[in-house]
């Protein structure tokens, strides 16, 4: 019985007919340009269009009334929003990428259906299976033997700080980051004053204070890397442990980011919240970064950046995302960011992978023309807390990173990565990744994600030495 593959998954109760229409190709378009006192024509232009497959399909079921319930399985499977892995068995070693178009329509006999469906293969292309490959000593090639161009993703492990990192090849380069000429120097763009992982309460004292509640019960330390509350204590509003610690030295300008989770789903009823002030030496609020879920009866996180305190403030970031569920199930980051005036905020969920992409991402920033949130941070503050006699979801503390932000001098190249950093570049989706952040803005103007072409296809990395990389493609066929 000849079957497909769609999305990962094949139904036994669907055949394939003969009579397939599978175009060797996908259909092309020409422009032509007529030159006067010419004979014939030039090629001005070659479109391809999308490539169209319509699958004759048999489906078997048990009786007429099972028939319409396999037919309402075959819609859920095959009915997506974008292109998804196609897969026919007598072609295991090839896929496309196919979206179902129109309607499916058999013709029904007893516990038979007969029809046709129709995939759309939007990019035209067939491919083979993943390649993986490594350059060494920062050149290489790949020998590609594809019948269309490709684009690679390419892997990189940070060995040593890096102000650029190359990829050159024969179709073209990309380039991250500006290179440093021989008058010119380096420079740490930030500088870590506290990287603090939640393995030990040892350095943190308790606070006193929390917005709109009281302090109570106790923080604690689970499995050495999360800072959770073992206990709220009691209170008729927000209550719940806090805990704060000193900077070695107060910042003017400076990002601080905190990593946490808080599963705001599985309890309705239940209302958390998780909060880092920031603090001057006398203990007052320069900046308050926050997620909470306080709705009653309603999981709902709603991220918070907020300048100043209760009274004198600016509310950066006040909102559940872009729609009241986004962040529920949030394990991500919450970013401040001063540099003078200038504050920039971020929030993103991280991906529970060893990709670790940021993704469900708000970011925005604030001029502080009136230069009312100018108080140097000396303290940083933590607080887990729940409402009244609610039960707090699960929420944690899992990294708190302060670092003062650096002004370069005259001739002073930042770096973009340090060592243990990685960073990802997937050609086919014009995406650059450092520790998992969109940074296309590094990407210098006259770079391009380029592809293979068939046969040899050489590589230079650069600076030398500074990063180890790890490459993957699929060949293309027309």
């Amino acid at each position: 019985m000849n079957q497909l593959t769609f999305n990962g998954e094949s139904r036994q109760y669907l055949q394939v007919l003969k009579g397939s229409n599978r175009p060797s190709w996908a259909p092309r378009e020409i422009e032509w340009i007529d030159i006067p006192g010419r004979a014939g024509s030039l090629v001005s232009k070659v479109k391809t269009k999308v490539k169209v497959y319509n699958i004759p399909v048999l489906i078997n079921g048990n009786s007429i009334s099972h028939l319409q319930q396999l037919k309402e399985d075959l819609a859920d499977w095959l009915l997506h929003e974008e292109p998804k892995e196609l897969i026919f068995d007598d072609e295991p070693d090839r896929v496309m990428y196919a979206i179902v178009e129109g309607s499916f329509d058999p013709e029904e006999i007893v516990n038979y259906g007969k029809g046709v469906i129709t995939f759309i293969i939007p990019d035209s292309y067939k491919y083979g299976p993943e390649r993986i490959g490594t350059i060494s000593n920062d050149a290489g090639y790949i020998d590609y033997n594809g019948t269309a161009e490709t684009k690679p993703t390419f892997s990189f492990d940070v060995l040593a700080p890096i102000t650029h990192l190359d990829i050159v090849g024969d179709n073209g380069y990309m380039r991250i980051g500006d290179p440093y000429t021989v008058e010119e120097t380096p420079f740490e763009p930030e500088t870590i004053i506290l990287n603090d992982n939640m393995s030990t309460l040892t350095g943190w004292g308790p606070a006193s204070s929390v917005d709109g509640g009281i302090v109570a019960g106790q923080m604690s330390v689970l499995n050495s890397n999360d800072f959770i509350a073992s206990d709220y204590g009691n209170g008729s509003a927000w209550h719940g442990p806090s805990v704060k610690k000193s900077l070695p030295q107060q910042l003017q300008d400076f990002k601080v980011e905190c990593y946490f989770r808080q599963a705001a789903y599985v309890n309705p009823k239940d209302t958390g919240r998780v909060e880092l002030y920031l603090l001057d030496i006398n203990n007052n609020v320069i900046a308050k970064l926050a997620m909470a879920d306080a709705w009653k009866n309603m999981p709902k996180n709603r991220a918070e950046v907020r300048l100043g305190d209760t009274s004198n403030n600016n509310y950066m970031i006040n909102t559940s995302g872009e729609t009241d569920t986004w962040w529920n199930n949030f394990q991500g980051v919450v970013r401040l960011e001063r540099i003078g005036t200038k504050f920039f905020a971020y929030v993103a969920n991280i991906t529970r992978d060893s990709a670790s992409k940021h993704f469900r991402i708000w970011h925005t920033g604030f001029d502080d023309l009136d230069k009312k949130f100018q108080g140097k941070v000396a303290q940083v503050q933590l607080h887990l807390g729940c409402y009244g006699t609610d039960s707090a979801p699960s929420q944690a503390f899992q990294r708190i990173k302060v670092s003062k932000v650096n002004q370069p001098a005259s001739k002073e190249v930042p770096y973009i990565a340090l060592q243990g950093d990685k960073i990802d570049i997937d050609f086919k989706k014009s995406e650059i990744l450092i520790n998992g952040e969109e940074r296309k803005d590094l990407k210098d103007f006259g770079a391009s994600f380029f592809t293979f072409k068939k046969g040899r296809n050489n590589l230079f990395i650069l600076p030398e030495g500074k990063v180890s990389t790890n490459l993957t493609w699929r060949e293309a066929f027309k």
